[in-house]
């Protein structure tokens, strides 16, 4: 009986082993996957950065050849504010008009769609501008 109760203690001593050394690997795999997602992400966000960082200093100038200009000086006097590009992506084009430090008006041009939405910051309510541009 002494032979039995051996047998039993040292399959019980591996299979709880067995079960630790499991737990363990699997905890490895999920941070190195956590990890991986950490530096796409990272990686996402620095060429985020740079496309803005290249489209910032772009003058009043240089916007004048967007497709969006041309209707959005039919609602505002554009020459009065000083121009700056927030977001230029594939999908779409945001631009701030501020006059004295101060933002008075916001476009949005989805390019996709040729959607135009122009936007007063201070007066809020409805869009300026919401419709398929040519």
């Amino acid at each position: 009986m002494s032979g039995f109760k051996n047998v039993l203690f040292i399959l019980i001593a591996l299979l709880l082993l067995s079960a630790c050394n499991t737990g363990v690997q699997d905890e490895a795999d999920e941070n190195s996957n956590s990890q991986n997602t950490d530096e796409e992400t990272v990686t996402d966000q620095d060429n985020s950065e740079d496309a803005e960082q290249a489209n910032d200093g772009e003058s009043n100038e240089d916007l004048s050849n967007f497709p969006e200009i041309t209707y959005i000086s039919d609602k505002i006097e554009i020459d009065q504010y000083e121009m700056m590009v927030e977001t230029d992506n594939e999908g779409s084009r945001v631009i701030l008009y501020s006059k004295d430090g101060q933002k008075h008006y916001k476009s949005v041009y989805v390019k996709d769609e040729k959607r135009l939405k122009l936007l007063d910051i201070h007066e809020g309510g409805e869009p300026l501008i919401n419709e398929v541009i040519q």
